[in-house]
């Protein structure tokens, strides 16, 4: 990385300024590498560090029912992410996760289907939304 800075802050020609350059790569495989790193290590810390939360455990037949009564099929994605915070919900530990997916890929429901369990729980959660639009869906549909 030291030649690639060196070559970047005194480029030795005008090749050293292109944005194809193997310094511009290297450079932002390290940031991306040292970002990654240090995310992984923001999460262990936070887990470590944690105080125990409280499990989510008993009676699952509000959620099945909500499951069962939904106008459409959950995808196999869904329904294994669905899967993987029920599981973690009833552990006494803290999350960590992040939910990812294209636009119109079905985040939503799973969101909904988490929050839905803590409350059967007698827990109290919320659904954010990031733009006024996605409210508004929410509003009219769950």
């Amino acid at each position: 990385p030291l030649i690639a800075i060196d070559n970047m802050h005194s480029p030795k020609s005008v090749n050293d300024l292109l944005l194809s350059n193997k310094n511009y790569e290297r450079l932002a495989f390290d940031e991306l590498l040292a970002l990654e790193l240090q995310r992984e290590e923001i999460i262990k810390q936070s887990i470590e560090n944690s105080t125990t939360s409280f499990a989510l455990v008993g009676p699952t037949s509000l959620t099945g029912a909500l499951i069962n009564s939904l106008p459409f099929e959950l995808t196999t994605s869904q329904l294994k992410s669905i899967d993987n915070i029920m599981s973690d919900l009833a552990d006494n530990k803290r999350m960590v996760h992040l939910l990812q997916g294209d636009v119109c890929s079905g985040k939503s429901i799973v969101a909904f289907i988490a929050l839905f369990r803590a409350v059967e729980c007698g827990k109290q959660g919320i659904l954010l939304a990031p733009v006024e639009l996605l409210v508004t869906q929410f509003y009219n549909n769950l």
